[in-house]
């Protein structure tokens, strides 16, 4: 019964992949939020922060990844640098 429980599966990788994925899709949305001029002060140390932390938690995941992610794994070292410097990204265009 273990045995079945803890063999690999396409699912189980697939969950994997998805997981980190999804810390670097909200790294970014929260890395937008903090460059864009239109938030508030208050609100940018918290998002800046918690962008850091998911940014961080990606590349941990995936920093040894297959060289077919080597662009996103990149891009998050990248961006992950720019912030602990305390800088913000492009700023957004007002709509």
């Amino acid at each position: 019964m273990y045995e079945k429980a803890t063999e690999p599966s396409i699912d189980r990788l697939r969950a994997g992949e998805l997981y980190a994925l999804s810390l670097y899709q909200a790294a970014r949305q929260l890395d937008d939020a903090f460059s864009d001029r239109n938030t508030r002060a208050g609100e940018r140390s918290g998002f800046r922060d918690r962008a850091l932390a998911h940014y961080r938690s990606f590349v941990s995941i995936w920093g040894d990844a297959d060289p077919i992610f080597s662009d996103k794994v990149a891009e998050a070292r990248a961006r992950l640098a720019r912030l602990k410097a305390g800088q913000s990204g492009p700023s957004r265009k007002q709509p």
